[in-house]
């Protein structure tokens, strides 16, 4: 596959899971967040558009790039990948749903 189009379609994933809280049901973000959470925790533990463009799922297409918005938001790096790749597995969904829900039920 073409390493243009992956890093497009990974763009869009991303840019479609950040979105989310805004134009959904806080449960159907929770839905999706806990099938993306059992898909990489207990099923293939990868993410296969992400073995295509790098070659390995050893570091992803989103540690490669919240770095961005770590410096951004004026944020240290954590030099512990594994705590680092523990925030990206729960920290981030846990994060979509929580904005979802008070976007939804909280009127914020």
């Amino acid at each position: 596959m073409n390493k243009k189009l992956i890093v497009f379609v990974h763009y869009l994933i991303v840019l479609f899971a950040v979105s989310m809280p805004f134009w959904l049901s806080w449960k159907i973000v929770a839905l999706i967040m806990l099938a993306y959470h059992l898909v990489f925790t207990r099923g293939i533990g990868y993410c296969p558009l992400t073995v295509w463009q790098f070659g390995t799922a050893k570091e992803g297409f989103i540690e490669k790039h919240i770095v961005i918005f770590f410096r951004l938001f004026g944020l240290s790096i954590p030099k512990n990948r594994k705590n680092f790749k523990i925030f990206i597995q729960y920290g981030i969904p846990l994060t979509l749903v929580v904005v979802a829900f008070m976007r939804e039920v909280i009127g914020l």
